[in-house]
C-alpha cells in the first residue's frame, strides 16, 4: 500500500524500499495495524496522534521521522478516497501530495533520514485546508495587520501562498498558479480581485540585493508589496545551505551562486530575516 503511494509520488527507489521495510516492521507488531488505525483516526480528527507514533518508534527502533512518513503515506491513501467522494480532481490530489516528496528530500538533506519532521504542518493538507495549485501552495489565514488599502482589515480571511522546494521558481509558473488560485477560490475574491499574502525569507528586504540580478528570486519579490520585515537571526539557513544552524558561517557550503552570495552576506555581519507581502490579482495580472 505505502510502496505504491511512494512510487506514485516519485519517491527515490531507495526511500521507497526503506519506508516499505519500516511499514513491514511496524505491521509485524502484534498491535501494529491497530495502532496505525488509531493514529489515523486521531490525525484526521485533530486529536493526539503523536504519542502513538512515538510509541511505534520506540517499539520498532525506527526513527520517528521515518515512522511519520510511513504514517503519512497511509493517510494519503485515505485522503485519496476523500478527494474522490468530494469530487476533487485527481491531478489536484497528486500535486498536493507531491509535497510529501519535497519534505522527504528536505529531511534526508538536513538529517540524513528518509522521513519528515514537519508532520504537524503537513496535516493541513489532510484536513483540506491547503492545496497545491501549480507551483504554489495555498491556505487561508487571518490577516494580521490593521489595514491594507481599505481592502483588508485585521482578522479578515485571506489566502496565503507557500513556495515548496524542489523546483525552479519560474515567474511564468507562479503566474499560472495565481490563475489557478483565482479559479479555485471564488469565495476569496473581493470585487473581482484576489488578495494573496506571503510570509517568507524570500520577501525580506535586505535579501533582495543578495539575490542575483535578474534572478527569479528578485522577480518573485517584485510581485509583492512588502509591508513588514523581521530579522530572524540564524533562521532559514536550511533553505540555502541544508543546515539548520551553525556557530561558524565560514563552514557554510559555497557550491551554488546563491550560497556564495549569502555566505558573504552572513560573514559581513548581516542576519537572515522574513518579510510579509501581499499582491492583488485580477485573474490575468497583478494590479
Amino acid at each position: 500500500m505505502i510502496r505504491d503511494m511512494a512510487k506514485g509520488l516519485n519517491f527515490p527507489e531507495e526511500a521507497t524500499a526503506f519506508l516499505g521495510e519500516c511499514f513491514d516492521k511496524i505491521t509485524a507488531l502484534e498491535d501494529g495495524n491497530d495502532q496505525l488505525a488509531l493514529a489515523m483516526d486521531a490525525f484526521f480528527a485533530s486529536k493526539d496522534y503523536a504519542s502513538i507514533l512515538n510509541r511505534l518508534a520506540e517499539q520498532t527502533g525506527i526513527h520517528r521521522y521515518s515512522v511519520d512518513m510511513v504514517f503519512l503515506l497511509l493517510c494519503a491513501d485515505s485522503l485519496h478516497d476523500i478527494y474522490y467522494i468530494k469530487e476533487l480532481p485527481e491531478e489536484l490530489f497528486h500535486n498536493t501530495m507531491m509535497d510529501l516528496k519535497c519534505k522527504l528530500l528536505e529531511c534526508k538533506a538536513l538529517h540524513g533520514i528518509w522521513g519528515t519532521f514537519v508532520t504537524d504542518w503537513l496535516q493541513g493538507y489532510f484536513h483540506l485546508k491547503r492545496y497545491a495549485l501549480g507551483r504554489l501552495q495555498y491556505n487561508t489565514i487571518e490577516f494580521p495587520y490593521e489595514d491594507y488599502k481599505g481592502i483588508l482589515k485585521k482578522g479578515d480571511r485571506v489566502l496565503s501562498c507557500h513556495i515548496p522546494s524542489g523546483a525552479p521558481l519560474l515567474i511564468e509558473d507562479v503566474l499560472d498558479s495565481l490563475k489557478q488560485a483565482y479559479a479555485f477560490y471564488p469565495d476569496e475574491l473581493r470585487d473581482g480581485v484576489l488578495p494573496i499574502t506571503c510570509h517568507s525569507w524570500l520577501l525580506y528586504a535586505p535579501h533582495y540585493e543578495v539575490f542575483p540580478e535578474h534572478s527569479n528570486l528578485r522577480k518573485f519579490y517584485d510581485l509583492f508589496t512588502v509591508i513588514d520585515n523581521e530579522a530572524t537571526e540564524g533562521s532559514n539557513l536550511d533553505r540555502i545551505f541544508n543546515v539548520t544552524e551553525t556557530d561558524d558561517y565560514s563552514t557554510l557550503a559555497e557550491t551554488t551562486t546563491l550560497q556564495k552570495r549569502f555566505k558573504k552576506y552572513l560573514m559581513d555581519g548581516n542576519v537572515m530575516g522574513e518579510g510579509f507581502g501581499i499582491l492583488l490579482f485580477d485573474g490575468e495580472k497583478i494590479l
